[in-house]
């Protein structure tokens, strides 16, 4: 299996047409790979990102954050992508997701500080 990027001029040059569903497919996978701090609006026409303050990555505000898309209006849950469900909790592992935060959290912090790196 080839791990290589296809560079993005090589997209435009032979599939001009397909740019814009690579650029969308290569946010999204952006924006997977960090769900601790980035969630994109779940309005199907949209791809507004979220991003959360990485001192909001604390397990005391995974309860109760909330956004509204400045593109659509669409408010929803920045946990989980659901409408708003204030003093609910999310419909997802929250074990799991709060596990998930603070491992980002951390490798945020030792990329910050230079620790682990080798």
């Amino acid at each position: 299996d080839c791990q290589n990027d296809i560079p993005d001029s090589f997209l435009t040059t032979v599939t001009p047409d397909l740019k814009p569903k690579y650029d969308k497919q290569k946010l999204h996978s952006f924006v997977a790979a960090k769900p601790a701090r980035l969630r994109i609006c779940p309005s199907p026409e949209c791809d507004w990102v979220a991003i959360r303050p990485p001192e909001r990555t604390d397990t005391k505000y995974l309860w109760v954050v909330h956004v509204s898309c400045p593109n659509c209006q669409t408010t929803f849950c920045m946990n989980c992508g659901k409408p708003p469900h204030q003093g609910e909790a999310c419909d997802i592992d929250q074990e799991n997701h709060h596990q998930e935060i603070m491992e980002q959290s951390n490798a945020q912090s030792r990329g910050a500080t230079g620790e682990g790196e080798v």
